[in-house]
């Protein structure tokens, strides 16, 4: 698969924000291939350390690769997967420094943009308890304890100022299936 011809959508947010649920959105109904920096995370994660690791696990590791790797080192990881796929229409789904961003407007400029999307921290919180998976939280102070790790590790805030377009998932499903339709349309794809 050529640059020139990927077309690629970047999701960024906290944790519980909703960045799969838009992911899968853009799978089932306007067929992207989704990729997950998280999921090839975890997958390398289990390899290593077996089924039990946290988040700080996860984030920590990420910082290792980075800082011996450079910034781009997941970004990397995700695109060869690209590559591998033959798919032209991507979504990421769990960009995270403005490095990511910065990774995939070199490699193919205006065919990618990028998605934040936000939540209030006490939706994002049911969530993540909702999901029952392994890395999730034990408390609600811990919950913003990973947030703020989130943000010293990735400036998310930065990644957010950066992103292309910023959707509220604060209701229903429906609701930002719209918010979603109404991005798509704007950049032009279906």
């Amino acid at each position: 698969m050529e640059n020139a011809k990927m077309f690629i959508i970047g999701v960024t947010g906290l944790p519980g924000s909703g960045k799969d649920f838009v992911a899968d959105m853009l799978v089932d109904k306007h067929g992207f291939y989704k990729i997950a920096p998280g999921d090839i995370i975890r997958r390398i994660l289990k390899e290593e350390l077996g089924d039990s690791f946290s988040r700080s696990d996860q984030q920590k590791w990420q910082a290792e690769k980075r800082s011996v790797y450079g910034e781009s080192y997941v970004m990397q990881l995700c695109y060869d997967e690209m590559l591998k796929s033959g798919k032209s229409k991507i979504v990421l789904a769990g960009t995270r420094p403005p490095s990511d961003l910065e990774f995939y407007r070199k490699l193919v400029g205006g065919n990618f943009k990028n998605v934040y999307v936000d939540a209030p921290a006490g939706t994002r919180y049911s969530r993540l308890m909702d999901r029952k998976r392994m890395d999730a939280p034990k408390s609600f102070e811990e919950f913003l304890k990973e947030d703020e790790n989130e943000e010293k590790l990735f400036s998310i805030k930065k990644t957010k100022e950066l992103s292309d377009f910023i959707l509220l998932n604060d209701s229903s499903a429906e609701a930002l299936e719209k918010k979603l339709d109404d991005i798509l349309t704007h950049i032009k794809i279906s």
